[in-house]
């Protein structure tokens, strides 16, 4: 019967030496981008609703990765939490420096891992989604997709006017 609304800000974040991370790094062959992390502010908003844990939309920014981590855990949902991987992340970056947030908008294409928490066999597995349509479905939002592509080709259209001028 928890109820909780839980805001989450956290500065000068450094992750050294983490062995959950280091066996990942290993595991797609970049042990020296994920050695020493540093991350970009992190704001986030969390609310639990018993044992249902909603995260809303956050960036997720460091010297190594970008991402956008959303959606619900719980057992008894079919809904799934999303991870959102900009493509830009396949560049080499510059392991010294943290980079701007960008927003969701202007991290450009991205792939989508869908985190599978459901009481079933595929309990705890990633699926690899191109585009984000199942996300609104499971939501029962279908409606919503078409809007919400439009929005998000609205906002890049205008952040690259901003940038050209």
């Amino acid at each position: 019967k928890t109820q909780a609304d839980i805001s989450v800000e956290l500065k000068d974040v450094v992750i050294d030496d983490l062995h959950t991370i280091d066996t990942v790094a290993v595991r797609i062959g970049k042990e020296k981008r994920f050695d020493v992390l540093r991350f970009a502010p992190i704001e986030s908003h969390i609310k639990v609703r018993g044992h249902r844990i909603e995260v809303e939309e956050t960036e997720i920014q460091s010297n190594a990765l970008h991402a956008f981590v959303e959606g619900p855990i719980d057992k008894n949902s079919p809904e799934n939490l999303w991870i959102s991987i900009p493509i830009r992340n396949l560049k080499k970056p510059d392991l010294e420096t943290i980079p701007e947030k960008t927003g969701y908008a202007g991290s450009g294409r991205k792939v989508f891992l869908q985190w599978m928490s459901g009481n079933g066999e595929n309990d705890g597995k990633m699926k690899v989604r191109l585009r984000k349509k199942k996300f609104f479905q499971e939501r029962f939002r279908t409606k919503e997709f078409r809007a919400y592509k439009k929005e998000i080709r609205r906002e890049r259209r205008r952040l690259r006017q901003e940038k050209r001028g």
